[in-house]
């Protein structure tokens, strides 16, 4: 049973356009959730797996970071974004 991509071309190429600007792959994660979450409305779960594999980073590693990311945004007030 294969599973169907969810990063398009398109978003696999503004994601590989951060590399440069990020000193790490991992560094590229936030961005690239961002890619995902501004063309999806959310990120799912084989989009963070699709990223996982793009950026040569562990899977737990994304969704560690993924997880932190959104709590941290739960912890602001409307004000502070």
């Amino acid at each position: 049973m294969s599973t169907e991509r969810i990063l398009t071309d398109d978003m696999i190429a503004e994601i590989k356009a951060f590399f440069p600007r990020y000193p790490t792959r991992q560094a590229v994660t936030l961005p690239a959730l961002h890619v995902v979450n501004e063309r999806l409305r959310y990120v799912p779960l084989q989009a963070v797996v699709e990223i996982a594999e793009l950026l040569d980073v562990p899977l737990g590693t994304i969704k560690s970071d993924h997880h932190r990311a959104i709590k941290k945004l739960r912890e602001c007030g409307p004000n502070d974004l």
